[in-house]
């Protein structure tokens, strides 16, 4: 730990102490001077940046534009919208394999209605049984409440 005299603390804190900030060359934020490296490197939203998924020879951009230029990026990797078929291309690939795998994105949309079909049926005749059943108790219900009004106007006559 370096010791300062009290009398030259000021200076020291003003240009010597290696904790103290300074603004960043491109952004200006204040950072601390043994951090400027590393806020450059990793932070800065000013400092350029090359694409990750290398769309462009030599393409950069500034740090800060990067989540919105990957969200449109032609290299970004996508998973094909047909349901069923698992394979993942780069954006500008995406309409290629969507024409050379036609037959087979349709044989998967066919699979899947034929699945639903099959679910449907399924459910339709469960339900239907519950309809009976509960057509069944209502008209269970209907006679009792019958002859308890039969009862009642009996009791009432007397």
């Amino acid at each position: 730990q370096e010791r300062i005299l009290r009398s030259q603390l000021a200076d020291h804190l003003k240009t010597q102490c290696k904790f103290r900030s300074d603004k960043c060359k491109l952004c200006k934020d204040p950072v601390a001077l043994q951090e400027q490296q590393i806020h450059l490197e990793t932070a800065c939203g000013k400092q350029t940046v090359h694409c990750p998924n290398s769309c462009l020879p030599g393409f950069t951009l500034m740090r800060e534009k990067l989540q919105d230029h990957l969200k449109e990026c032609p290299k970004r990797t996508v998973s094909c919208p047909i349901i069923d078929c698992d394979i993942e291309v780069h954006l500008h690939q995406l309409d290629v394999h969507c024409e050379e795998s036609i037959v087979s994105h349709i044989s998967h949309v066919n699979d899947g209605c034929i699945s639903a079909r099959k679910s449907i049926t399924t459910v339709r005749s469960s339900l239907e049984e519950h309809v009976e059943v509960i057509r069944q108790e209502l008209c269970e219900e209907q006679s009792g409440i019958a002859l308890l009004s039969g009862r009642l106007s009996e009791s009432e006559d007397k």
